[in-house]
């Protein structure tokens, strides 16, 4: 199931304990921030011995670990950023559980690049507002970060 995550997260590390956790409790994780350390780059399915480093100055902020367990879900943020992007994989996993309960396990994400964005190119091609605030929605669920806007192909406006 938390290979099914977009992006995929940089460690999944399964539980000891065979247990499943109710969806309900994705939706009031405990968030505390601090410093986040996950597997070394190509560890994604990360188990026992799995080599970790913490997360990179320039993401640091964007990092978080989420622990899934019996007794809650616990978050730990590198930052605000960090703590929202936590939000939106709980909400995916609560989207992708079928039975309404999630396996226990560690999901531990930074992003490789400081700006992953999206351009809207309105001066070819014309969207709406609400078109518009569907792109936005869209990205914001994919965890990107950067919204450009191109409003004109007027050469005054370059």
């Amino acid at each position: 199931m938390y290979r099914q995550l977009v992006p995929l997260p940089r460690g999944i590390v399964p539980s000891k304990v065979a247990a499943r956790v109710p969806i309900a409790r994705l939706k009031s994780p405990e968030v505390t921030f601090g410093a986040v350390a996950g597997p070394v780059d190509g560890d994604i399915g990360c188990g026992v011995g799995a080599v970790f480093k913490t997360a990179p100055a320039h993401v640091a902020d964007q990092a978080y670990r989420i622990d899934i367990g019996p007794e809650g879900v616990k978050v730990v943020a590198g930052g605000e950023a960090g703590a929202r992007y936590a939000r939106v994989t709980l909400d995916q996993l609560a989207k992708l559980a079928e039975d309404g309960t999630v396996p226990a396990g560690a999901i531990i994400d930074w992003p490789a690049l400081k700006w992953r964005g999206i351009m809207n190119d309105c001066g070819r091609n014309f969207l709406d507002l609400e078109g518009v605030k569907a792109i936005v929605d869209l990205a914001a669920r994919y965890k990107l970060n950067l919204f450009h806007w191109h409003l004109s192909e007027y050469h005054g406006w370059r």
